[in-house]
């Protein structure tokens, strides 16, 4: 059993190790996207807007602390009843998120972090990641430094 239960461990940290790699693989590709589309260097904030026909209808705020829910009722282009959407919401911040992979060229290994994640109420292992804050200046790679360091314990390296 004991070994039953190291292996779905195993497959458990994977699937969440390749879901954040296709994540950056889509970012890049994003990114390289925009940056072909218009000939400028690729910037993250714009790198994740597609344009799509989903409307907004309705929004109503069913809990706001330190982060915000909203109930969110969009009208699909393809379907005739509107759909709803629980929204978390960072009340404190609009810069934006980070996820940093990083790569140890030397040792051809990836730095995963465990950490408590209080939804499923389980220690996983996963990337480092944190919101861009005004304390980064709005700048997408101070804040992955910053997470980085405060999360993994690495400075410095090629980005």
């Amino acid at each position: 059993l004991c070994c039953y239960d190291a292996y779905v461990s195993l497959i458990s940290k994977m699937k969440h190790l390749l879901l954040s790699l296709l994540f950056i693989t889509a970012t890049v590709f994003s990114l390289v996207d925009v940056a072909a589309s218009n000939g400028a260097s690729p910037s993250p904030s714009r790198a994740f807007y597609r344009p799509h026909d989903y409307d907004i209808v309705g929004e109503e705020v069913l809990y706001e602390g330190w982060r915000k829910v909203i109930r969110r009722t969009v009208q699909s282009p393809k379907l005739t009843k509107h759909i709803e959407f629980d929204v978390i919401d960072q009340t404190h911040s609009t810069g934006g998120a980070v996820i940093i992979f990083a790569w140890n060229s030397t040792s051809k290994s990836a730095t995963i972090i465990r950490e408590y994640m209080p939804g499923c109420h389980r220690v996983l292992g996963g990337l480092a990641a944190g919101l861009v804050e005004e304390k980064h200046g709005g700048s997408e790679e101070a804040a992955a430094r910053h997470e980085l360091e405060e999360e993994c314990h690495l400075a410095g390296g090629t980005w």
